[in-house]
């Protein structure tokens, strides 16, 4: 599934002083089961990007985010 929520967080990471802005719509868009939001935040949650650092975060989202793209 490809999301309006996921696009309009696309469009804010894509300037990096907006990137932090993008968390809510990324959230909405893997609650639409958008795998790319998952991806996305997985990517965030091990270095602490604009969110708590959480490397078990990151693994479950990325996992969640690799078994959806194969779909």
């Amino acid at each position: 599934m490809h999301s309006a929520d996921y696009r309009k967080a696309l469009r804010l990471m894509s300037r990096e002083e907006n990137a932090g802005k993008a968390y809510p719509f990324l959230v909405a868009a893997m609650q639409q089961g958008d795998y790319r939001a998952h991806y996305a935040l997985g990517t965030w949650y091990p270095y602490g990007r604009h969110v708590e650092k959480s490397v078990r975060q990151a693994v479950k989202l990325l996992k969640v985010a690799s078994r959806e793209g194969r779909r």
